[in-house]
């Protein structure tokens, strides 16, 4: 019994083993022929926790399509949240452009599935990568508006001076510093501190984080100058027995000052005077000039400092003879007959 079995399993037996193989993928087909796929787009994760980075400002590939074929009933309860895909650019040393593979990591719920295959759309990205550096750079205070009329910007100083700054080399090279928020000094007078945050934007770059950047700006009163044409010279201290008898003389004067205050000044607010204390006798001489000009003010400059003038001494006048004297000179003694 047994051996007419085996001679009969034995006859045919290659048509046999195909009859068994064409089974076998009829059942195959017909088992995946229940089951169905469901897509999804699934953003790219860059993974970067070495000496490397990203060099362009953006992923050339910021999604994958990801297609899931499972049975239906299962399938109907998969989100995106289910998948996660990405790309480890850790596995290079050096800086370059490279051809990486994209990897997909499945939620828990999915591991559990059976059955279920994972298709790709993207299998690759190509990403350029440069060495991650960092370096302290200034912080720049950006003001906005200007101070109030008469006043101007003394200086300007933000603490900390620097910030750290850290992405790939080429990029952090060339940034020479880091701007704050708008600091507003719109009619300021005064000093003014604030408080600020720093204002750069760039994906590649990480700045440093949790400080408080603190502006001050000073503030001073704007200088001006005016000019004061065909100012009159005074003369002072001459001795009282001498006159000048030269032509009065005038000098150019150009004051300067705070804005406000040189704004407001007239030729009433200074004078121009010429000392003749030095002066003994009549004669030409040469005598300084100088301005005397209220608090705040100063000269910027005179068209003279020195003048030559003559001197005389005063004519004496005859001493006044009184009245009643003259009288008695006129009137004759009366004479008297004896």
């Amino acid at each position: 019994m047994s051996t007419k079995f085996l001679e009969r399993l034995s006859n045919n037996w290659l048509a046999k083993v195909f009859s068994l193989l064409i089974a076998l993928f009829i059942c195959i087909m017909y088992h995946w022929s229940l089951l169905s796929e469901k897509d999804f787009v699934v953003p790219l994760k860059i993974i970067e926790n070495g000496n490397l980075t990203l060099v362009a400002s953006k992923s050339p590939v910021s999604a994958v399509k990801v297609t899931l074929r499972g049975k239906s009933s299962q399938l109907m309860e998969v989100t995106e949240k289910d998948i996660e895909a990405y790309v480890d650019i850790n596995s290079q040393v050096s800086g370059g452009t490279y051809d990486f593979p994209v990897y997909v990591k499945p939620s828990g719920r999915l591991v559990l599935m059976e059955p279920l295959e994972i298709k790709l759309g993207r299998e690759k990205v190509s990403l350029t990568v440069e060495e991650r550096i960092f370096r302290y750079v200034p912080v720049d205070a950006t003001l906005a508006g200007s101070p109030a009329r008469g006043y101007q910007i003394e200086s300007v100083s933000v603490n900390p001076a620097f910030v750290k700054v850290t992405g790939p080399k080429s990029i952090v090279d060339g940034i020479s510093f880091v701007q704050t928020e708008k600091v507003d000094i719109q009619g300021i007078t005064r000093n003014s501190v604030q408080e600020v945050s720093l204002d750069y934007q760039n994906d590649l770059v990480k700045i440093e984080s949790g400080i408080v950047y603190e502006v001050t700006v000073l503030t001073e009163p704007s200088p001006l100058t005016k000019e004061f044409p065909g100012v009159q010279i005074e003369y002072r201290n001459l001795d009282s027995s001498f006159e000048i008898t030269s032509s009065v003389q005038t000098t150019d004067i150009r004051l300067k000052g705070q804005m406000l205050q040189v704004e407001n000044s007239d030729a009433s607010v200074f004078r121009a005077e010429a000392d003749c204390s030095a002066i003994r006798e009549e004669g030409t001489f040469e005598v300084p000039v100088s301005v005397v000009v209220p608090q705040g003010l100063e000269v910027d400059s005179q068209s003279k400092s020195r003048i030559r003038i003559t001197v005389s001494r005063r004519a004496i006048p005859p001493e006044p003879v009184a009245p009643d004297a003259v009288h008695e000179e006129l009137v004759e003694p009366e004479v008297h007959d004896q």
